[in-house]
């Protein structure tokens, strides 16, 4: 179980999370990553909101979504 000590502050929670994002982009070997594909979060003043990186996204083609089921048979078929 995680104490407080090791729970992102509200200063180093963006920098937790977009280091977050770029490993898992790196995993992911994900090669379209650029400025279209982040987001801030900012609310209006009057509430007690912040600023926050929003959730990654754009993940789809590195993750396989435009493979068709006969692509895994062919890679494996050309070698």
């Amino acid at each position: 179980m995680l104490g407080s000590q090791h729970l992102p502050t509200k200063r180093s929670y963006p920098c937790s999370a977009l280091s977050t994002y770029l490993v898992f982009d790196a995993l992911i070997a994900h090669g379209d990553r650029h400025d279209r594909n982040w987001a801030v979060h900012v609310p209006p003043l009057e509430t007690k909101y912040v600023e926050a990186l929003c959730p990654s996204f754009d993940h789809a083609a590195s993750l396989g979504f435009t493979l068709t089921d006969q692509t895994p048979a062919q890679h494996l078929h050309d070698g």
